[in-house]
């Protein structure tokens, strides 16, 4: 399967104040057509999102402090002990699913999906944030997929 190849040209038309994308994709032609009002409030919602995505960052950066948040960083994932089992452990990777973990081998995962336009670091938040608090809700609201069964 041959991958799409996409040209994009950019005009301006100065007397309606619109913005002309066009796309080249595989040779078929598609415009957009964007007004100034539309893409003045698409780049405000991205320049939110980039500050909510941020401002989520610098809370886990602050939560885990330097040490742990430098080691999330390069590994990506993030290890935490269960309350209610005993030799039970979590797995919190980013953009991934929760591996438990039981004697060394992986028993489920628990697949915990964020909410439309939420950042990542909010997620992991959450997850650690029931983790701590009540593990049990966090069993409640995942979709869990099982690999094996808990003793």
């Amino acid at each position: 399967m041959a991958l799409a190849r996409r040209r994009v040209t950019l005009t301006t038309d100065n007397t309606n104040n619109v913005c002309f994308a066009t796309f080249y994709i595989n040779g078929l032609y598609m415009p957009n057509v964007e007004t100034q009002e539309e893409r003045v409030q698409r780049e405000a919602r991205e320049a939110q999102l980039y500050a909510a995505i941020t401002r989520a960052e610098e809370l886990l950066k602050v939560r885990l402090g330097w040490y742990r948040y430098k080691l999330f960083q390069i590994t990506g994932k993030l290890w935490r002990k269960s309350t209610l089992w005993p030799g039970v452990f979590y797995i919190v990777q980013r953009n991934n699913k929760v591996q438990v973990i039981e004697r060394g081998r992986v028993k489920t995962d628990l697949c915990v999906l964020n909410d439309h336009f939420e950042p990542e670091a909010d997620r992991l938040m959450t997850i650690l944030d029931l983790l701590e608090t009540d593990e049990t809700k966090l069993w409640e609201m995942a979709n869990v997929l099982p690999r094996g069964p808990l003793t």
